[in-house]
């Protein structure tokens, strides 16, 4: 059972670079969807959860500590408010209570609560592009159509205020979660036990 309370100075290392290079995946995910709406909308959040997710899995395998999935999430809202508004360091905030819930009775020690975790990071990123337009669509419709014009307001629109897509959104999101966890679960037990990183 690991120390559930003390960090060592390559824990930190180990939880922010993981934890950075799974932000880098996700936004590669995005940007790689901009091929059309289609796949930037409702495709790049369950392909970013798929590829992420061995990564996620090692980090907490690795790390075992508290509080890593929450230093993931917290990033993860710095970098969204920082791009857009206030309300995603309260929706990453939000994200990591919840992970970390799941984790928090030596989590780590399990796949199954590792894999349920990372299902519900994947929601709740699919949910960064959910809460501007439910909550804050007369302002947020503003900088979008300075940033992308009125194709881009029509098909947030579409994707993100429908509550049929909306749902697939969210299926898809927490499938990909679970098939990124199932190759990270594989990765480890062939992979990175036998090659020491464990």
């Amino acid at each position: 059972m690991g120390n559930t309370k003390s960090w060592t100075v390559n824990n930190v290392i180990t939880t922010v670079l993981l934890s950075l290079l799974i932000i880098v995946v996700q936004v590669m995910a995005n940007i790689g969807g901009a091929i059309n709406d289609f796949v930037g909308m409702v495709l790049s959040t369950p392909i970013g959860a798929i590829v992420a997710g061995p990564i996620y899995m090692l980090m907490i395998s690795r790390v075992k500590k508290r509080f890593v999935t929450a230093v993931l999430m917290i990033l993860n809202g710095i970098m969204f408010t920082l791009l857009s508004n206030w309300t995603m360091l309260v929706l990453f905030s939000v994200a990591a209570v919840v992970c970390e819930a799941i984790l928090w009775n030596d989590g780590w020690n399990s796949i199954r609560k590792i894999t349920v975790s990372w299902m519900v990071a994947a929601v709740m990123y699919a949910g960064r592009n959910f809460v501007p337009v439910w909550f804050f669509w007369d302002t947020y419709q503003v900088f979008i159509a300075d940033a992308g014009g009125q194709e881009m307001v029509d098909a947030m629109t579409r994707y993100f205020a429908d509550p049929i897509w909306v749902t697939i959104i969210i299926v898809l999101s927490a499938a990909g979660g679970f098939v990124g966890s199932l190759i990270g679960a594989r990765l480890l037990s062939k992979h990175f036990s036998k090659a020491g990183v464990l």
